[in-house]
């Protein structure tokens, strides 16, 4: 009987752990968060860059992932491991789109506080004289 008692005790605590623990080796949380926030700025920058020239927009992308996943020490293999792992985990997929969307919203409210604040003037530039 005190064995059943001990067992249980223990799978109900194995069972109680924590429902947000991301795998070692992955990305936690937050740090995916960031990451994707940087790759949808760098999508956008492409985009912006090149709004017809798909190659282009393809190949800069590329270099800017590069640079995303050394900017927070990540590779490429464990991005897309933390990428398939939280697709496999809608609760933690929603918390970390839930995440970017308020930093979006937030960005979009400061840009037009700042266009508010500060609105676009016309400068006219006089032409100088070329010796």
């Amino acid at each position: 009987m005190k064995k059943v008692v001990v067992s249980t005790f223990l799978i109900l605590l194995l069972a109680c752990g924590s429902k947000t623990a991301v795998p070692k080796g992955l990305l936690p949380v937050p740090e995916m968060t960031n990451v994707l926030w940087d790759v949808m700025l760098a999508d956008g920058l492409a985009r912006y860059r090149y709004p017809i020239d798909t190659v282009k927009q393809f190949d800069t992308s590329v270099v800017l992932y590069r640079q995303i996943a050394q900017a927070h020490g990540t590779t490429q293999e464990q991005f897309k491991k933390s990428l398939v792992f939280y697709e496999s985990r809608p609760d933690l997929l929603q918390i970390i789109i839930d995440s970017l969307q308020k930093r979006s919203t937030i960005s979009v409210h400061a840009l037009s506080d700042t266009a508010r604040k500060r609105p676009f003037k016309k400068q006219l530039v006089k032409p100088t004289a070329i010796p």
